[in-house]
């Protein structure tokens, strides 16, 4: 769901600024007046009209540009002077493109979130998100590292997926070579030459072993780009929560972690808790546990206590809720996220070194039932035959 910044008048008359997340304006002015809001009135923001398409950047991209972003601003560089600088440092062509975009609209007051959410292909939701709690929590070269330290958690799980990936690329590619070898060698056999058996086996490959296998790597591919469709991101991010080995489990408590960090910053930054909750929803990398949040939120008014989302959202271990519930009695909000944080990166870390002995169990029995059934194909295509054909050459 979009979000909206809106300035407005509350109970005492004083004029507050805020940003809302609502399905459109009219729900959001609804979600604004039953908080006892009046004299609403939404900001137009026309970078935030405005859909720009650019090329992609990879994790490691991110990562550079955000940790030196963080740095520039902490330092006390404007965000101006900070994204211009940084348009001539990364290497990533887009990113150059958005940094520019970032330094232009920054000198004219426009949020940096807001300038990012125009390059739907560049930057995620979570990206975003971040970067725009930031903005309204104070906390934004805080915000700026943890995306760094994100996308250099994601570089490393990539690394590793990728060669679990290719050592099950090789061990598929081994067992369509190996398939002609039994009719090739028989051909051979029977006609007695070294030629006759090259000429079988590469007639085989090119007919119809090789179209076969190039077919099937071709619908995992196409698969592969169907679910990375933005229209499918949830989708995806929902399959993920499900996959074993701890991967699931890494994906889930990453989300988790990432939104009380979010949730905690802007609540010590005195953000309302309805506020806070639906600005750090969309902070979650995985897209499904961001909706599961953000639909948690719909049940907060300005009165509602967050140990009741918490429960809706139905995503957080089941030692949490008493947790929040007792923050809410003593007062301790932040201190109890501090370490509800904690307990998350645990789970985070837990859902790693699963992840990784996962995926190391995997490749090995990979590789020892490829090379299994390889062995049994090949050793009764030779002896299941052997009879059969030494007797048909006898005939000959």
């Amino acid at each position: 769901m979009p979000f909206f910044r809106y300035t407005a008048t509350d109970s005492t008359g004083k004029t507050v600024d805020g940003t809302t997340q609502a399905k459109d304006a009219s729900v959001a002015s609804s979600q604004l007046f039953s908080k006892g809001y009046q004299n609403v009135r939404f900001i137009d923001d026309k970078s935030s009209s405005e859909v720009v398409r650019s090329g992609r950047a990879n994790d490691q991209d991110r990562m550079y540009m955000y940790t030196q972003a963080a740095s520039l601003i902490r330092a006390g560089i404007n965000p101006f002077d900070a994204f211009g600088t940084l348009a001539g440092r990364v290497t990533n062509a887009s990113l150059q493109r958005a940094c520019v975009a970032i330094s232009s609209y920054a000198r004219e007051g426009t949020g940096i979130s807001k300038v990012m959410d125009r390059f739907v292909d560049l930057f995620p939701h979570n990206d975003v998100a971040m970067v725009r709690a930031g903005e309204i929590g104070g906390f934004l070269p805080e915000a700026l590292d943890y995306l760094g330290q994100h996308y250099a958690e994601s570089t490393t799980f990539k690394r590793r997926f990728w060669i679990f990936r290719m050592l099950g690329w090789q061990t598929y590619l081994t067992l369509v070579l190996m398939v002609p070898i039994p009719n090739a060698f028989w051909a051979g056999f029977h006609d007695g030459t070294a030629q006759m058996f090259f000429k079988s086996y590469v007639a085989q490959l090119l007919w119809p072993v090789l179209p076969i296998g190039a077919a099937i790597g071709g619908f995992y591919y196409i698969l592969q780009w169907w679910l990375k469709l933005r229209s499918n991101v949830r989708l995806r991010h929902s399959l993920v929560l499900k996959l074993p080995l701890g991967i699931g489990m890494r994906a889930r408590m990453e989300s988790i972690r990432a939104f009380l960090w979010t949730f905690r910053n802007m609540s010590s930054g005195g953000v309302p808790p309805s506020t806070a909750w639906a600005v750090s929803a969309a902070s979650a990398p995985n897209a499904d546990v961001a909706v599961r949040l953000s639909r948690a939120a719909d049940q907060m008014g300005s009165e509602t206590r967050a140990s009741i989302a918490f429960q809706a959202s139905g995503l957080f271990p089941d030692e949490y809720g008493p947790m929040i519930q007792t923050a809410e009695q003593t007062g301790d909000m932040v201190g109890t996220l501090d370490r509800m944080v904690g307990l998350a990166n645990e789970g985070f870390e837990v859902g790693k070194l699963r992840t990784n002995a996962g995926l190391a169990s995997l490749g090995c029995l990979l590789i020892l039932l490829g090379t299994g059934a390889l062995a049994c194909y090949v050793a009764y295509g030779y002896y299941g035959r052997a009879v059969d054909e030494v007797g048909k050459y006898m005939d000959e």
